[in-house]
């Protein structure tokens, strides 16, 4: 991965070969584009002041931020949006595990861009560490969904399988509830949230 010596920013390599752009990498967060977490509406970043042709359309949770405030990639994988703002993007939840050291607690809040769910968003954990996100699960994900960990889950939200079996039939991503895929940077389990308005 090069660095984006503007910025101190690692470069994303899957993002380059997937759409052809420069764009920082955000190492719990690989594909905010395929989200619309940050999407390509050109204009001038809220933060560094210069234009950009992607920017980050989700929120930032401050008490000083103008409503609309627009960010560019760049400006959230070094924190300085956060910085500027006195904000964060994301809430790390309240089950967050002993062994996740703090600053990959501040780098999900500060440095990764804003998962949009309908209500306030938790991050999920394995092996000492935040996960990957990759937004609204497919039905191709919670059909593959199974064993012990799909028990847990059905157990967590008071499911029973004919539930799931239904739910799992109908399910497009985005809508209501909503489940969420995460994925563990060390040895690749999926992990997933379900979500209400």
């Amino acid at each position: 991965m090069s660095t984006d010596q503007r910025q101190g920013v690692q470069i994303s390599a899957f993002i380059k070969e997937k759409y052809g752009i420069e764009f920082p990498y955000f190492p719990y967060y690989p594909d905010p584009i395929h989200t619309k977490s940050i999407e390509l509406n050109p204009g001038i970043c809220d933060c560094c002041g210069k234009h950009s042709d992607y920017r980050h359309s989700g929120v930032i949770y401050s008490a000083i931020a103008p409503d609309g405030v627009q960010f560019c990639p760049w400006c959230i994988a070094d924190g300085s949006a956060a910085q500027k703002y006195k904000g964060t993007f994301n809430s790390c939840g309240t089950d967050i595990p002993e062994d996740v050291p703090p600053e990959v607690l501040r780098h999900v809040e500060e440095r990764t861009p804003h998962l949009e769910t309908w209500q306030d968003n938790d991050w999920l954990y394995h092996c000492a560490d935040a996960c990957e996100c990759y937004g609204d699960a497919t039905r191709e994900d919670l059909l593959a969904f199974n064993g012990e960990d799909l028990e847990t889950f059905l157990k967590t939200y008071c499911m029973s399988h004919e539930d799931w079996a239904g739910y799992v039939s109908v399910y497009q991503p985005v809508m209501d509830p909503a489940v969420y895929k995460f994925k563990c940077r060390k040895c690749g389990k999926l992990l997933y949230y379900m979500d209400f308005t």
